[in-house]
């Protein structure tokens, strides 16, 4: 399985994680969508993370790093999923963390579970900003105590993480879905989905729902894997749709509460006020406006961040 992903990347960069979800069909408003249960991949890791991680741990192990250290918000899906893997491979990590503004997020309770006091580091929001220095210190001296590090940006966003990311690609039946939806944040997921469907030849279209950035950087960060994939036209079309409000992680509006309660209690369907609560409804509401005939959205998973918002989604 994953051949042409492994022709470019060889056979050993996947690890042998289950790999493929379901598609819940759900009628919106009289509409059937497809809605890809990556959330279900995993209990505790949200499923884009975990098919990141099930690339960048092989990444890692062949090529001898000793230590990992990794930058992302206290609230962050990608640093509890990361927490949890390099907990049970035994690979040691230091957690460059930027201060939540609140004390109840789980993400915040999980990474204080998993991770080592000493593994973590926290830096007031105001000096984010400027964490590079804190990174080129801490990497220096774990280098010269004989460590061999990586360095993971946020969302982990590094080459090791795409074989992974593409299999989201091989998941997906093209024959039967034209539109598909994916939420971004720092956009690796969205590459990996772009490149794996385009070696499958994908007639459709794409629609990334972002948080904070528009189609320049989508298209820069194309652009900067394209080296691996000499053969490979960009040409799949794609839209960027921006978020208008609730850009914050975790920033609550009460039209954000009443879509979160609404795939519960509708549809069972369980997001979180960070990633999937905000993009699953915008992309109903697009397919709806344009009555695509077979739409597919990716719910990418971090339902358990949603634990420690419900007194506030459900009571207001």
């Amino acid at each position: 399985m994953y051949s042409e992903i492994k022709n470019i990347f060889g056979d050993e960069c996947l690890l042998d994680f289950p790999l493929s979800s379901r598609v819940s069909k759900i009628i919106f408003e009289g509409k059937q969508i497809g809605i890809k249960r990556d959330d279900e991949l995993s209990c505790g890791i949200s499923g884009s993370k975990y098919r990141k991680f099930s690339s960048i741990i092989p990444y890692i192990k062949s090529r001898g790093f000793s230590h990992v250290v990794t930058e992302g918000s206290e609230f962050s899906n990608n640093i509890a999923g990361m927490c949890q893997l390099f907990n049970e491979y035994q690979i040691k990590y230091t957690l460059i963390l930027k201060k939540g503004y609140s004390d109840w997020a789980v993400n915040k309770k999980l990474i204080k579970l998993l991770a080592q006091e000493n593994s973590k580091i926290t830096l007031e929001r105001k000096d984010w900003k400027n964490r590079r220095e804190k990174i080129d210190e801490i990497c220096h001296r774990l280098e010269t105590s004989g460590e061999k590090i990586v360095f993971l940006p946020e969302g982990s966003f590094h080459e090791s993480a795409l074989p992974g990311s593409m299999t989201l690609a091989f998941d997906i039946d093209i024959k039967i879905y034209q539109e598909i939806f994916i939420d971004a944040g720092t956009g690796m997921s969205f590459v990996g989905l772009y490149y794996g469907l385009s070696l499958k030849d994908f007639t459709g279209k794409l629609y990334v729902i972002s948080l904070f950035e528009n189609k320049e950087y989508f298209e820069k960060i194309l652009a900067s894997f394209k080296h691996l994939f000499p053969n490979v036209l960009i040409k799949i079309p794609y839209d960027v749709i921006t978020l208008s409000e609730s850009k914050s992680f975790g920033g609550l509006t009460n039209s954000l509460k009443e879509n979160i309660k609404m795939l519960s209690r509708e549809y069972g369907i369980l997001t979180d006020p960070l990633y999937s609560g905000k993009s699953i409804p915008i992309a109903l509401n697009k397919i709806k406006q344009e009555n695509f005939g077979n739409a597919l959205v990716i719910h990418s998973g971090g339902a358990q961040t949603l634990s420690g918002f419900i007194e506030l989604v459900t009571n207001y």
